[in-house]
């Protein structure tokens, strides 16, 4: 896949659900640990909702903009939880960033997830560091730009975006929680990994799964 077009947006939005729904168990677990212990709940209806709200969409003729501010919509009606709002917040200011683009590449890429961290520290308050779904997106941030700089194909970048969010969501470690319920726990947070931070982990290796599918 060298671009990624509307159609395609909605196989990795059925790819993210499935990784929700394959991960659930375990992101209640994290929960549990520092929160209500409802994030693989929340986050499998969420994403169950984006696709019952997109179905039956033409995709020829929707641009990627306009069916990521849907799927925004969406998720914040069907996940009511501080992450379904972190979210929507995500996918609104990553559209901003790739209007009037009809298929997205590797700099669209990069820009949608500038696009999406800016918005959410807006909306949220928070930056890198503070044990958050920031931190995974960071970390794709972080490799996304070097994959601009260095004229990567989609594929790569793909791969390399997945590793980055990987790597921000393994910091969260040695993290302590300063936002939502998780801060109240404050010490005994350090030592695992952020059910966030997981969730964007999970989101970034979906994109990759299907970019290289």
């Amino acid at each position: 896949m060298d671009k990624v077009t509307s159609n395609d947006i909605i196989i990795i939005f059925k790819k993210i659900y499935d990784e929700m729904l394959e991960n659930k168990e375990y992101l209640i677990e994290l929960d549990s640990k520092a929160g209500d212990g409802d994030l693989g709940i929340s986050m499998c209806q969420g994403f169950a909702g984006v696709l019952e709200d997109l179905s039956g969409l033409d995709t020829n003729t929707i641009e990627p903009r306009k069916l990521i501010l849907k799927a925004a919509m969406a998720i914040n009606e069907h996940s009511p939880s501080s992450l379904g709002t972190i979210l929507s917040a995500g996918m609104m200011g990553g559209s901003k960033a790739i209007s009037g683009k009809d298929s997205l590449g590797v700099v669209e890429y990069r820009d949608f997830v500038q696009g999406a961290l800016d918005g959410i520290c807006s909306r949220a308050g928070s930056k890198r560091g503070e044990k958050t779904i920031l931190d995974a997106i960071g970390g794709a941030l972080d490799a996304l730009d070097e994959c601009v700089e260095e004229g990567a194909d989609l594929k790569i970048t793909a791969q390399k975006a997945a590793k980055g969010a990987y790597d921000g969501m393994e910091k969260t470690k040695d993290m302590m929680a300063v936002h939502g319920r998780a801060a109240y726990y404050q010490e005994k947070t350090i030592g695992n990994v952020d059910g966030g931070a997981t969730v964007g982990m999970l989101i970034f290796k979906a994109i990759n799964e299907c970019v290289n599918q």
